[in-house]
């Protein structure tokens, strides 16, 4: 009896996953993301309230970002990285090396920095360092220097608070031992104040 319920239970928990993963629009799919504080309600931001989040938190960063505009979202959408949170990993030479989304940026991140031996990896699109760089607005930037062995662009937002947090401290670990070496960039991707007009625009097209 305690092993049908069990398998039961399974079917259920797998029946949500599967709900979630194929309908992450959905008014019901938010509400379980809520459930387990994966979402909440989003809210437009500032640069002054992102930088206030980071800063509550202890979070290391060289340079801090957010999107110029409502086109740079979707742009990045377009592009397929708007998932939040979301990493990047580029060489010296600011090819990319390594992208991952959602639960997996831990582990993509643990890979390329437990690796002794990094020239092996692939190098891939040249030109997406510039591509997204070209779409934001900085809010603080800490360093100019442009000779790191590597950078990280770590996308985030404050509508999905828990994924968020594990990418924060996931990265505030690998920059204890890299400072200086990394150059860790972080994207806000939240709606921002002043994208309205943008908005009702597009509703008219």
């Amino acid at each position: 009896m305690k092993k049908k319920t069990l398998i039961i239970w399974i079917s259920i928990l797998i029946g949500f996953m599967l709900v979630v993963f194929a309908n992450p629009g959905q008014i019901f799919t938010k509400a379980i993301l809520r459930l387990t504080g994966n979402y909440i309600t989003p809210k437009d931001e500032t640069s002054a309230s992102i930088l206030s989040k980071i800063q509550m938190n202890n979070i290391y960063y060289d340079r801090l970002f957010r999107l110029s505009e409502l086109k740079s979202l979707k742009d990045f959408q377009a592009k397929k990285i708007s998932s939040v949170p979301f990493v990047q990993i580029y060489n010296e030479d600011k090819k990319i090396i390594t992208m991952a989304s959602g639960s997996n940026c831990a582990w993509a991140l643990l890979n390329y920095f437990n690796k002794n031996d990094t020239s092996k990896l692939v190098e891939g699109d040249s030109m997406m360092y510039q591509f997204i760089m070209d779409r934001l607005e900085p809010i603080d930037l800490k360093t100019n220097q442009d000779t790191f062995e590597a950078y990280i662009f770590a996308g985030w937002a404050n509508y999905i608070p828990k994924l968020s947090k594990g990418l924060f401290n996931q990265t505030n670990e690998i920059m204890e031992s890299n400072k200086g070496k990394v150059c860790l960039s972080y994207i806000n991707l939240d709606f921002q104040e002043g994208w309205e007009a943008e908005m009702e625009s597009d509703k008219k097209k």
